[in-house]
């Protein structure tokens, strides 16, 4: 008979993921890596914009790998991932409300809290102090290098809603001279004071309609100027994230939804 995998849906803010327990049930971990392309597909497979696994951890509570839609490369963190990873680890009961979860960067604590996940970053937004110049197709942009534990140019810009995403974000992230391992765009305006929309082209993905990390160094990146904000809003295309610098600690709060379980035979992926 053939062997069937079982995988969770979930997307946090519209960003979603194909989930696999790793830990509850044996899975072929390589042979999943190697159809991240294949079943994130809209048409042809599962859908999604990548894959995560869950799985043991010798550091923490558990530990997240994740792996991109398009080019199928792992990328070192996602924010809606981790409060992803976080609720349905609890559901699953491998952890308890409360927890820590191993990424490639760093560990990260996360805590339900009713319908939303509040994660503790393991550092706050580092945020590069000079904008630097960059030029994509027929315009010149000025952009904030930001590691929050994946690479981000962070750029302010106007009327983001008309902005060409493809035909300047692309460009940007694949600019190897600048960025070597290649970067996340993101492009936002200010609503109002602590208030902020952002669009995001994400690396190996494409534009997605939120991102976790990306909303961090946003934040990060707009508090550069406007330092008394310590609590900042990101609205993007799934909904809005709320950044929270307190007692000297960086959080990330909002949502997590489960959307179904389903399995895929073997000789599928």
């Amino acid at each position: 008979m053939n062997k069937k995998i079982k995988f969770y849906k979930m997307h946090g803010l519209g960003n979603d993921y194909i989930y696999f327990d790793c830990i509850s049930e044996k899975l072929p971990i390589e042979k999943i890596i190697q159809s991240t392309i294949q079943v994130s597909k809209r048409h042809t497979g599962i859908g999604s914009d990548g894959i995560v696994l869950i799985l043991p951890s010798d550091k923490a509570d558990i530990k997240m790998r994740m792996f991109n839609s398009i080019d199928g490369k792992e990328a070192e963190m996602c924010g809606n991932a981790v409060r992803c990873v976080s609720y349905l680890a609890n559901k699953l009961n491998i952890t308890k409300e409360a927890m820590t979860v191993e990424t490639i960067p760093g560990i990260i604590s996360s805590e339900i809290i009713e319908e939303n996940v509040k994660v503790k970053m393991f550092y706050p937004p580092k945020v590069q102090d000079q904008e630097m110049p960059i030029s994509s197709c027929d315009k010149n942009f000025d952009f904030n290098y930001v590691d929050v534990g994946n690479p981000h140019a962070v750029i302010r810009a106007e009327n983001i809603d008309k902005l060409e995403i493809e035909k300047y974000g692309k460009p940007i992230e694949n600019n190897t001279n600048t960025f070597p391992n290649k970067t996340n765009v993101e492009f936002y305006e200010e609503i109002s004071k602590g208030i902020l929309k952002m669009r995001v082209w994400e690396r190996g993905s494409g534009e997605t309609m939120a991102c976790g990390t990306g909303a961090c160094a946003t934040a990060g990146a707009y508090r550069l100027k406007n330092k008394e904000c310590n609590e900042i809003t990101v609205k993007m295309l799934g909904g809005d994230l709320q950044l929270l610098w307190q007692d000297n600690n960086f959080y990330m709060i909002g949502p997590a939804k489960f959307v179904f379980a389903g399995e895929i035979y073997l000789e599928n992926l």
